[in-house]
């Protein structure tokens, strides 16, 4: 029996056992008022009046408070119960016991809510050690993250004696490999700044920001304009589909 039939089974035993209740009370009241005229018209005590009306209050009163006491006890046993039990558990899980089941057998209302918890902490628990997954496997990869940020990092070129203050800085995501670089290159006009942005993270995208650096550096620094050097990336990358790269160069001549 679900809770919210036992709480209409509840209600409905009060309400006939009120109803019940105030019918006997009319009944014995009009007992009462019956025999007192004919007490009054024999000179009779009024004792046995007195005593039926008394008995009818103390039952009604015994009724009320026997539902009062079952409805506690009902209470207790099929809300409060299994809530304590569930809020336990979740304060659990909450405190960092993830893997504590949150179970509770009756009533179905909190059983099913408790079933919902529990499918919500399990997908927590999965979520958690993907992410758990993947920062091992990335600390296992730390040197080839390094290297590759090494790689993409700016040659740092001196080229203030060319009369220019070129500053810049790469902020890619924590722990991340992308295939994001710029760079000053050297070339026999002067200098070339390169902006490349690879789509994506991980090493897909960093071996591409790689190849497009050794491509791009090369070419600037035999002299091919901005053009050519866009049409020698495109060649060399071609068998790439699965990602794409925006690329700006600024050419620098010595005489600017």
């Amino acid at each position: 029996m679900t809770l919210r039939r036992r709480l209409q089974l509840i209600i409905l035993i009060f309400a006939v056992t009120l109803v019940g209740t105030a019918i006997w009370e009319r009944i014995i009241y009009l007992r009462a008022r019956s025999e007192l005229s004919l007490t009054l018209a024999n000179n009779m005590e009024l004792d046995e009046v007195a005593k039926q009306l008394s008995a009818a209050l103390s039952v009604s009163l015994l009724l009320s408070l026997t539902l009062i006491v079952l409805g506690w006890i009902f209470l207790e046993r099929w809300v409060l119960a299994p809530l304590d039990e569930m809020r336990t558990e979740l304060r659990l899980v909450a405190s960092g016991t993830i893997h504590q089941v949150i179970e509770v057998a009756n009533p179905p209302e909190i059983r099913l809510a408790a079933a919902d918890a529990e499918s919500m902490r399990i997908n927590l628990v999965s979520q958690i050690d993907l992410a758990r997954a993947a920062w091992q496997g990335l600390e296992q990869n730390a040197p080839l993250v390094l290297s590759m940020r090494n790689a993409l990092s700016p040659t740092l070129l001196d080229s203030r004696s060319a009369g220019l203050d070129i500053f810049g800085q790469t902020m890619p995501a924590s722990g991340a490999i992308a295939g994001d670089w710029w760079d000053v290159i050297r070339t026999p006009q002067g200098f070339a700044i390169a902006i490349v942005d690879v789509t994506g993270h991980g090493p897909e995208a960093g071996v591409v920001g790689l190849q497009i650096k050794a491509i791009m550096t090369a070419a600037l620094s035999a002299g091919f304009p901005p053009e050519t050097v866009m049409d020698r990336v495109s060649a060399g990358l071609c068998d790439i589909d699965a990602l794409l790269a925006t690329a700006v160069i600024i050419n620098i001549p010595n005489d600017i």
